[in-house]
């Protein structure tokens, strides 16, 4: 073989390669893409009707979280919970009740009569009777436990600061 020859041969190999790294690259990147895609939505807020505040996020008030009512019901419950608790509704920078939750469930029943009916005897459970959506969100404060039963309204999420948003949809 001629240097020429040599030198093309050597090209094509190295063009080769080239191309194979390129190829791995591109792969790599579709792969990071989708990825950073898939993390992105994990944290992406929920897509909504109307904001449940604006200001320091799940910490009590404030936030810039939305309470989704896509798909909410007019009811929420929970087949256990305790515990001391702030509960907003509608105002997320208002604390609109606060104490052990069986307190703050009447305070709210009182607050909200003809409007929410709530009750809470170990099992909390709380109804829209109003021609209006009303959200809700619950921030623990200390020694709470529940279980919510999120089969009773899709719209029910639980943040990683351990609030609990809902949206209650228009009552009949």
């Amino acid at each position: 073989m001629s240097t020429n020859e040599n030198t093309i041969t050597h090209l094509y190999e190295e063009l080769a390669t080239l191309e194979s790294r390129i190829s791995l690259l591109e792969s790599n990147s579709a792969q990071k893409g989708e990825y950073f895609e898939s993390i992105v939505e994990q944290f992406e807020k929920p897509k909504c009707c109307s904001p449940c505040g604006s200001g320091n996020g799940g910490n009590g008030g404030g936030g810039d979280n939305t309470i989704n009512c896509e798909n909410a019901t007019s009811s929420m419950s929970f087949s256990y919970i305790a515990g001391v608790w702030d509960i907003y509704v509608d105002d997320m920078e208002s604390v609109a009740a606060s104490g052990n939750i069986g307190s703050a469930i009447s305070q709210i029943s009182t607050l909200y009569a003809g409007r929410l009916f709530c009750d809470y005897d170990g099992v909390m459970f709380i109804q829209n009777t109003d021609s209006e959506v009303h959200r809700v969100k619950l921030v623990p404060l200390s020694d709470t436990s529940f279980t919510a039963n999120t089969e009773v309204n899709s719209s029910y999420v639980g943040h990683p600061d351990g609030s609990l948003t809902f949206c209650l949809a228009i009552g009949g």
